[in-house]
């Protein structure tokens, strides 16, 4: 193990993080910030870009879970829970260690002692840069936006805990850009992260709502759920195959 990691812890109750803090005084982990809620955890892994994520499953208005598909950073991920049905969902997502609440001493020694270094982001991770209103350049790494829309000239980028963003570029150029594995074009002036979608329920006979992880929600077509939930299918059944290669 190296001679000191970093960490984030991520809980939406301030007396288990604390509890956290001091456990870890005992190992060689600094810990260089917290969160309570999804978008606070994104933001903290993008600040900090922590060797061990210390991530707690119930968060504010979302999962812990929904935090992993949207950090550009690869740390260690520990995930922290009073409940154990999470454990299979956790390991698909790429959860390294799995905490049950209350955290002991000798379990939290434990995951500390598996900690590997974390692997370099691949290729496909590289930063988006866009030039937004007022000629102010901004990086934005592709895993932190969720969707595209457009908006006459413009479109309008929509970015995890940061707002959204307004570039003058085509839904042609975003599609270009953005690896075709995650993003979809659900629409003329929509393009959607796929991986992030949680769930697709019809409102009406024609309008259906498309959920995405961290609470956004979408009011598309019926085509369009359609074409959607279509990708949804073909995204997890190639993953399930290269898990079995």
């Amino acid at each position: 193990m190296s001679a000191e990691w970093t960490c984030v812890i991520v809980d939406d109750e301030e007396p288990a993080r604390r509890r956290m803090r001091a456990l870890l005084r005992a190992h060689p982990v600094v810990v260089l910030g917290e969160a309570s809620d999804v978008p606070g955890a994104v933001e903290a892994c993008r600040r900090h870009r922590p060797s061990i994520l210390f991530l707690d499953i119930h968060l504010r208005g979302g999962l812990g879970l929904d935090v992993l598909p949207l950090i550009e950073v690869r740390p260690w991920v520990v995930l922290v829970s009073g409940h154990d049905r999470y454990g299979v969902q956790a390991y698909d997502l790429g959860v390294h260690d799995y905490l049950l609440k209350p955290v002991s001493a000798a379990r939290l020694g434990v995951a500390v002692a598996r900690v590997k270094i974390p692997q370099e982001p691949a290729p496909s991770d590289a930063p988006v840069f866009l030039v937004a209103e007022g000629r102010r350049q901004v990086v934005v790494p592709w895993r932190e936006i969720t969707h595209v829309e457009g908006e006459e000239n413009y479109t309008k980028v929509h970015l995890v805990g940061r707002g959204t963003i307004l570039v003058r570029r085509t839904m042609a150029e975003w599609e270009q850009r953005l690896p075709r594995e995650r993003f979809m074009r659900a629409h003329r002036s929509l393009l959607v992260r796929i991986d992030l979608v949680t769930g697709i329920s019809a409102e009406t006979r024609d309008d259906h709502e498309v959920t995405l992880a961290g609470g956004v929600a979408l009011r598309v077509g019926r085509m369009c759920g359609a074409r959607i939930r279509r990708a949804m299918e073909e995204l997890k059944a190639e993953a399930g195959c290269s898990h079995l290669r």
